[in-house]
């Protein structure tokens, strides 16, 4: 019984006796602050690639439309200088090619071409921007453009544009113009047709008896200081119907038209020195 007795009071002073709290979580610490802003970080933006330039456009074959170029290499010894012309009149496109050997002995070549080949002979001129090259050089490049050297003088022209070039960067010009010069001769017959007369004969009586009045008017009457233009004028037009009728021997009626306009422009454009034709 007294057993019994202490049990109980045991056991009810345990249920009396307080419970010790559970322990509270500690607050979270406050977040943390900073002088740098956070960066957010962004996903890395793809680098567009620089395109390819475009492949340059394929050669296509083009009318004439009267296009001319002539191009003039000048060597220091004379060994590889030539003129090289390409001209067109309808649908015949012709080269002539007037080269210098050192000896002094003068090769001339005049041949016709398909026009494609024309055409690529022609944009190889083109491409080399001749037309926007400045050829004020600085002193070093005119001293090394002036040294004993392969290139003495690059000129090339069409009929609204001249330039030459005297200086170092020429030599930029020559490697390619050669090569050009040496493909187009591969392209000539092996024997090309003579002029009849030789010389500066055209191979056109008509236009021979015009043009030597014509120079005879430039001897006689024309004022000295402006003899060069005429002179030039006359050259350029002898060569231009020579290497018409080599191209196309069949020409020749044709280029007695072409004469009689000439004349007719001629006998104009000379009036005020009395010039007779």
């Amino acid at each position: 019984m007294t057993l019994a007795l202490a049990f109980l009071v045991l056991s009810a002073c345990a249920a009396d006796k307080p419970r010790p709290a559970s322990p509270t979580p500690p607050d979270p610490p406050p977040p943390a602050t900073s002088l740098v802003p956070s960066v957010v970080s962004t996903p890395p933006q793809a680098v567009e690639a620089t395109p390819a330039p475009p492949p340059p456009a394929p050669v296509v074959a083009q009318p004439c439309d009267e296009r001319r170029l002539q191009v003039a290499v000048t060597r220091a010894t004379g060994e590889g200088s030539f003129i090289l012309r390409l001209s067109c009149a309808g649908t015949t496109f012709a080269v002539s090619s007037d080269r210098a050997k050192p000896t002094g002995e003068e090769l001339t070549a005049v041949f016709k071409l398909a026009p494609l080949d024309w055409e690529k002979a022609y944009r190889t001129i083109e491409d080399l921007k001749w037309r926007t090259f400045d050829d004020a050089c600085g002193p070093n490049e005119q001293r090394v453009g002036m040294t004993p050297g392969p290139v003495y003088r690059v000129e090339i022209q069409d009929t609204v544009d001249r330039r030459s070039f005297h200086c170092a960067g020429v030599r930029s010009f020559t490697e390619p113009l050669d090569q050009l010069h040496g493909r187009l001769l591969a392209m000539a017959p092996p024997a090309p047709p003579s002029l009849p007369g030789g010389g500066d004969r055209t191979g056109v009586p008509q236009c021979d008896v015009f043009l030597d009045k014509y120079m005879r008017c430039i001897a006689e009457k024309v004022p000295a200081a402006e003899r060069p233009d005429f002179e030039q004028a006359l050259a350029d037009t002898r060569v231009r119907l020579r290497d018409a009728l080599v191209a196309d021997p069949s020409a020749g009626p044709a280029l007695v038209k072409t004469c009689d306009r000439l004349q007719d422009e001629a006998r104009k454009g000379t009036a005020k020195y009395r010039c007779k034709f």
